[in-house]
């Protein structure tokens, strides 16, 4: 996941720290198709300066 817009034209205009989650449920997501904007509530789990990532734990996500 990533901070931005995607434009449908496969460019991604993100700014910001990369984020990293598993276990997502099929019925989360069920309906979004890839390159769909999304909001996401996540509480963060962790931060990987070395990586440069931010863990999160997703609670709910829906299409913007």
């Amino acid at each position: 996941l990533a901070a931005g817009d995607y434009d449908g034209n496969d460019v991604f205009n993100y700014q910001g720290i990369t984020m990293m989650t598993r276990d997502i449920a099929n019925d989360s997501i069920a309906g979004l198709t890839p390159g769909t904007n999304v909001k996401v509530k996540a509480t963060i789990e962790e931060y990987d300066m070395d990586a440069g990532y931010l863990k999160i734990q997703i609670k709910e996500i829906e299409a913007r």
